[in-house]
């Protein structure tokens, strides 16, 4: 794969900064990776060549790519720090093999701005939310530790985009969360950066983005903002020293830095009720927390749809801390029997998020959640436990008849 033609310019309300990807194995497009942002943030918005390198290597690896070649100088920090989180990646699945970066044979180190300015990805979300809810009590406003800007992406989500084109209804959903933090973010001292971009369009599925493009592709939003920022955070995913082979990771973050940009993991250690301990005490952040998984466009207005698993596991969440009343952005004060008669915990297969509910429920005094909570949770564990035996039998009949 070749990185050619690397451009900025202004579009309508923002500037664009592109690339074009140019196939040389068996990757056939999108032959252009591109990222916006809004005229406000438009003179700080660069098109750093770590910036295109960390989305497109890991679509390389996946299409079987004979190398990555831009002819650009890069940072040979990054360059370094890159190829060694390649090295985790292929040590993690056999089949994403590192590519080769040929990058312009001048490296040029890069320089953090001075003074040094704090960021971090925000969504929303608990993980984000916990997270600086953490850093403003670390750090006065004034500290240049302080996170000072937040990035808020689009397009990193499997359903942010028809083919080439963002659906018109993702983004709007998108924009009216960008309008509902924005008092928010004012009244902590924290300025909103939106950021849009076409990096989840280049995997072909959620699989293979989750565990190889995901943490790339979001963390290369960063160095577009090298002349803004020297330090960005990505909170962790919640599952403290249980932590999944996954694209984001505290072994690899650190890797995606620059001479330019510090990448920093926040909270690693902490569960994800434990954030949610934290942010249910802080009434403003309940005004704007999003987490759902928006399967299906939810309607003008509605944050959160209260029925996929991720809403659920979250008002369960704070139910424990007895704030789920106070948690305007759900439909529903209370979680039913009923609303977990279908409940699967799909993306909790170890039941790291499941067993914290059942022990905090039962604690709350809603023995009658807790027991059905507990009784998904088994069915699910058995239904993934026969699925892993089929394929662990399925390898071996495959095994056994190749030929020898």
């Amino acid at each position: 794969m070749r990185i050619e033609s690397i451009t900025s310019a202004d579009v309508p309300g923002g500037r664009r900064v592109s690339a074009r990807l140019i196939g040389e194995g068996r990757y056939d497009g999108p032959d252009t990776l591109w990222y916006e942002t809004d005229d406000a943030f438009a003179a700080d918005f660069d098109p750093s060549p770590e910036l295109f390198l960390l989305a497109a290597a890991p679509v390389a690896i996946r299409y079987g790519e004979p190398r990555v070649r831009i002819d650009v100088p890069v940072c040979p920090r990054f360059l370094d720090g890159f190829e060694q989180s390649l090295r985790v990646f292929h040590h993690w699945d056999a089949n994403y093999r590192p590519v080769p970066i040929e990058a312009s044979a001048a490296t040029l180190p890069a320089w953090p701005r001075v003074p040094r300015r704090t960021a971090a990805y925000f969504s929303g979300g608990v993980d984000s939310l916990s997270m600086l809810r953490a850093n403003r009590r670390a750090f006065p406003l004034d500290h240049p530790g302080a996170i000072v800007d937040g990035l808020f992406a689009f397009g990193l989500h499997s359903f942010d985009f028809d083919g080439q084109t963002p659906n018109p209804e993702r983004l709007r959903a998108w924009r009216e969360q960008f309008a509902r933090m924005t008092p928010f973010a004012a009244a902590t001292g924290l300025t909103l950066v939106p950021l849009r971009t076409n990096a989840r369009t280049l995997h072909p599925d959620w699989h293979t983005f989750k565990y190889l493009g995901f943490g790339p592709a979001t963390i290369s939003m960063a160095h577009a903002f090298n002349r803004r920022i020297s330090d960005v955070w990505i909170a962790s995913n919640g599952y403290g020293v249980h932590q999944a082979k996954y694209s984001s990771h505290p072994l690899v973050d650190p890797c995606f830095s620059s001479g330019a940009v510090e990448v920093h993991h926040g909270e690693p250690w902490r569960l994800r009720q434990e954030k949610l301990d934290v942010v249910g005490t802080w009434d403003e952040a309940l005004e704007i927390l999003q987490v759902c998984l928006m399967e299906e466009p939810l309607p003008p207005g509605v944050v959160n749809c209260g029925r996929c698993e991720k809403c659920l596991r979250t008002m369960l969440g704070l139910l424990v801390v007895g704030r789920l009343g106070s948690a305007a952005t759900f439909p529903r004060r209370d979680v039913s029997i009923a609303d977990l008669r279908d409940y699967s915990p799909a993306s909790d297969p170890q039941g790291v998020f499941s067993s914290a509910l059942v022990a905090g429920l039962a604690a709350a005094g809603r023995t009658d959640l807790a027991s059905i909570l507990k009784r998904r949770v088994a069915h699910a564990d058995r239904r993934e436990r026969r699925r892993a035996s089929l394929w662990r039998r399925l390898r071996r009949r495959m095994r056994r008849s190749r030929p020898s």
